[in-house]
């Protein structure tokens, strides 16, 4: 009778940690698809981050400003980055 208590409660252990993971990647896969987010991903993957902005959080406020039009006012290397990062995360 214990065991099956045992085996029980294991399984539910199972399922809570499985259920807090997959929450958790569902929420880092929603939040690195949102424009900002790629914005960002773009100048560091063309690494021209450094170049462009003054410290991390003014990368990071300028592609939250810029969300809608960021693609129009960046150079070709971000936006070449931009599309190898678009075709990894859009298959």
């Amino acid at each position: 009778m214990q065991l099956i208590k045992d085996f029980i409660l294991l399984t539910i252990a199972i399922a809570g940690v499985s259920a807090f993971f997959m929450t958790l990647s569902a929420q880092y896969d929603s939040a690195i698809r949102t424009e900002s987010a790629r914005c960002h991903q773009a100048h560091i993957d063309a690494q021209w981050a450094h170049i462009e902005f003054k410290s991390e959080a003014h990368a990071v406020s300028w592609c939250e400003a810029h969300a809608d039009d960021w693609r129009e006012l960046v150079n070709g290397r971000v936006l070449s980055a931009a599309a190898q990062l678009d075709a990894e995360l859009d298959h």
